[in-house]
């Protein structure tokens, strides 16, 4: 029983042994792993992340200073912008006052041309020129009152307007409008009628003042029944708020106009007598200069504000570090997680092993009590063992019994168990060394590799280190020879502004003497032309003066002795080697010419020719004046029959401009009216249930059919822009609703659309589709030809044309949708072939 008891306690104190070996290894294998593994990883994470929030931290001051330099540029590229758009529309201002005075000095070099060319006083003058204001604040109402005849120059006559139509033609003096006084027709103005409609309105005649009053009919034709009113407001009820009905234009202080078809239009700048375009040359050379420096400076600043894609580019870097850290710091908990998992598990067989050393402090302490007992029933038994087996061992020669048990009985079995356990520990100790031996080998080829491998590495290692310096090396002479290049670069760019510069003062310097040579030769032109008509007065005189005998003295020869028939052209050369002898005149005569003294000396010369006219009789006068008296007559019935031809050419003219505008008006206000509704319809939607607006406008009122008419469209949703800026599909449409709208003027029993849909979307080409089926009937018919069903599933009828390759000809398919349902039907070829055309 003790025996048992202490093989059960060995047993168990083995056990413990082990369990605390096990233990003991786990836990040096535990520490291990957290050494060597998670907390090598943790270190590497932990760094990994550190290194990765500077990296962010860094991106993101380096994002700010991106975004806040960009903001900056941003800023001062938008003021360098809104001066740049000062400034050039200053110099567009300045070129189109330019443009304006060029045009204007050219139509007064004209004017001046014309008065050399035709008699004296036939020509009045410009219109801005002969016409003033009664009162300053009128100006710019009576320049937009004016209109188009503001620089109309006035003539005498339409023989002298005809006339020098022609000699701007011959010499592509470019265009003027005339008025001829004698022809001009004028409209019959109610004046004190116009005056009595309101206190701040008054015609438009009671502010003009001319001191010529031969000017009245063409004051009257230019300003017709125009009212001036004090402002707008003004304006807009006596047009649609006054009891009585004015189709006057009238015109308020500021310029803004109501024309007599009700149209509206704003005001404008003043323009005192076409001298209030002040040009300056040297403010437009100085907005010149300005506008190139803010171009460069805008092309400096736009060149250094940072790229939006480097933004981007910092924007995804901290997009993808925001994804890396928590995913790190998922790893990180996950390895702490797992450290303080082993961690506890490490104190647990701490604990275990206490518990077992506990355990087998006990076990000892009772395997020592168990073998005190056995050996106290040892000694009892070897002193019974004596006493018993005193004779056998004397006989056998044994000293005592336990002899005999250790060589023959339960030793020698003890013994051979102990062998047995011993022979298996050792076949287990040969296979675990031969495994050992194997790994060792595996280890030792595994070394030799990696030894071979490394030596590889380095000299790789080497070759790269080489490469790289080699590269760095070239790396950064090729960043010093950028840097001179950009330096070059910088200087031949500034060599090159300069350039630009020069040439463009140049330029522009070359097109003001270009400007000034051509200013200069119409100028010549015009000396020449004055001198050619000097030449022909002095020639006439000196005619005159040989045909009537008049003894005008010369400084060599005679008048009588000299011809003046000659044809060849050298006359006026001839007349200017005629030397007259000024010497017979009084001094105050030849010091100096005076106008003054000049039309003197020709009433002189009228009365000194009455005179003689008197005093030498005329025998042949009462025939000449009765021959006179005839040929009279005859101009005066011609005279007056040309009158009455243009009194009725002109009233039939009249007729006719009256009915044509009438046609004009009546087709235009129908559709102008018709085509906003046209287009709504057309283009409202559930979002848009209003649709878009359509308007018409014309260009000139008083002949609408002569000039052109503005279109305007503004689809749904969007504000006004031009009709060139609209897409294809809002195009598209503005040209539907003015077809139809002009179709229901006088509608055809036909309407043909070929593909109009081409450039439509689904939804525009649906409300295409509503329209023509919601307008579509017997006296509108609609011919469509598409190619998407959305459309032509609406339709009434179908038509389709498909070639026969057998016959080479076409052939028709036709189906009355009206006669069938929704449902699939089947569609029949006509029997009869068409000739296809290639």
């Amino acid at each position: 029983m003790l025996s048992s008891d202490r093989d059960s306690l060995i047993s168990s104190l083995k056990n413990q042994f082990d369990q605390k070996k096990d233990a003991a290894s786990r836990i040096q294998e535990l520490e291990g792993e957290i050494r060597n593994n998670f907390e090598a990883d943790l270190g590497h994470i932990n760094s990994k992340l550190q290194v990765l929030e500077e990296t962010k931290a860094m991106k993101l001051q380096e994002k700010d200073a991106l975004a806040q330099k960009i903001k900056e540029s941003s800023f001062q590229e938008l003021g360098l912008n809104t001066k740049l758009g000062q400034v050039s529309a200053r110099l567009d201002e300045l070129s189109s006052q330019q443009n304006e005075s060029n045009k204007q000095r050219k139509l007064r070099d004209n004017v001046s041309m014309l008065r050399n060319l035709v008699k004296e006083g036939a020509i009045k003058g410009l219109m801005y020129e002969l016409v003033r204001c009664s009162q300053q604040k009128f100006d710019s109402a009576l320049q937009t009152a004016l209109g188009r005849n503001f620089d109309a120059i006035v003539v005498e006559n339409s023989a002298v307007a005809y006339k020098c139509i022609e000699i701007l033609k011959e010499r592509r003096a470019g265009t003027a409008t005339f008025i001829p006084l004698d022809s001009v027709v004028t409209e019959q103005v109610n004046l004190n009628y116009l005056r009595s409609l309101d206190e701040a309105a008054r015609p438009a005649l009671d502010i003009v003042r001319y001191d010529d009053q031969s000017l009245e009919r063409a004051v009257q034709f230019a300003l017709g029944g125009t009212i001036v009113v004090d402002d707008l407001n003004i304006a807009r009820d006596l047009k649609w708020n006054s009891s009585h009905q004015i189709d006057n234009k009238m015109v308020a202080l500021d310029g803004s106009v109501i024309h007599a078809s009700g149209l509206m239009s704003g005001g404008q700048q003043t323009q005192n007598s076409g001298n209030a375009l002040t040009w300056s040359k040297q403010e437009w050379l100085r907005l010149k200069r300005e506008r190139e420096e803010l171009s460069e400076e805008l092309s400096k600043v736009q060149s250094e504000k940072p790229n939006g894609i480097l933004v981007n580019d910092l924007a995804d870097e901290l997009r993808v570090i925001d994804e890396e850290i928590p995913r790190l710091s998922s790893k990180v908990a996950i390895l702490e997680r797992e450290i303080e998992e082993r961690k506890f598990e490490i104190s647990f067989l701490k604990e275990t092993i206490v518990e077992i050393e506990k355990k087998q402090t006990s076990t000892q302490d009772a395997l020592n009590e168990i073998d005190q007992q056995l050996l106290s029933l040892a000694n009892d038994i070897t002193k019974l063992q004596k006493t018993i087996y005193s004779e056998f061992c004397e006989k056998y020669g044994l000293e005592n019994i336990g002899q005999y048990e250790f060589f023959l009985g339960t030793a020698m079995r003890a013994r051979a168990r102990k062998r047995a356990e011993l022979q298996r520990a050792i076949s287990a100790s040969k296979s675990r060394l031969s495994f050992q031996i194997d790994s060792i080998a595996d280890i030792e080829s595994r070394i030799q590799r990696l030894t071979v491998s490394r030596s590889q590495f380095e000299g790789d290692l080497e070759r790269v280190n080489e490469t790289l310096l080699e590269q760095t090396l070239k790396l950064q002479a090729l960043e010093g020879e950028l840097h001179s290049l950009k330096e070059d670069c910088e200087s031949q760019q500034k060599s090159l502004l300069s350039l630009v510069k020069n040439s463009r003062e140049l330029e522009d310097l070359m097109k003001e003497q270009k400007q000034e040579i051509k200013s200069l030769t119409e100028e010549l032109t015009n000396a020449k032309e004055y001198l050619l008509k000097v030449d022909a007065e002095r020639i006439n005189m000196l005619k005159n003066c040989k045909i009537e005998s008049v003894d005008l003295p010369l400084e060599e020869g005679f008048l009588e002795s000299i011809s003046f028939d000659d044809e060849s052209g050298d006359v006026s050369e001839k007349a200017y080697l005629i030397h007259v002898d000024y010497g017979l005149l009084e001094m105050k005569y030849q010091e100096s010419f005076l106008p003054k003294v000049e039309a003197g000396l020709s009433v002189k010369l009228e009365n000194v020719q009455k005179e003689l006219e008197a005093l030498a009789p005329n025998s042949k006068a009462i025939e000449r004046l009765k021959e006179v008296d005839v040929r009279i007559k005859e101009f005066d019935r011609e005279f007056t029959k040309a009158r009455q031809d243009e009194k009725r050419s002109t009233t039939k003219f009249n007729e006719v401009k009256a009915l044509r505008t009438a046609c004009f008006m009546k087709a235009f206000t129908h559709i102008a009216d018709k085509i906003d509704s046209v287009y709504k319809e057309l283009t409202k939607s559930r979002t848009s249930p209003l649709g878009g607006s359509a308007y018409l406008t014309l260009e000139d009122e008083d002949e609408p059919y002569a000039a052109g008419i503005r279109y305007h469209a503004m689809p749904p949703m969007k504000r006004f822009r031009d009709m060139e800026l609209l897409s294809g599909g809002e195009k598209t449409m503005a040209a539907l609703s003015l077809l139809f709208a002009i179709h229901s003027f006088q509608p055809s029993p036909f309407f043909v659309l070929d593909e109009i849909d081409a450039a439509l979307d689904n939804l525009n080409v649906d409300k295409i589709a509503n329209y023509i089926k919601n307008h579509a009937g017997p006296g509108f018919q609609f011919i469509v030809i598409s190619l998407k069903s959305s459309l032509f599933e609406t339709s009434d009828a179908l038509i389709g044309i498909y070639r026969e390759q057998r016959e080479n000809s076409s052939r028709t398919i036709s189906l009355d949708l009206r006669s069938y349902s929704d449902e699939p039907q089947e569609i029949m070829p006509s029997e009869e072939p068409v000739s296809a055309s290639m």
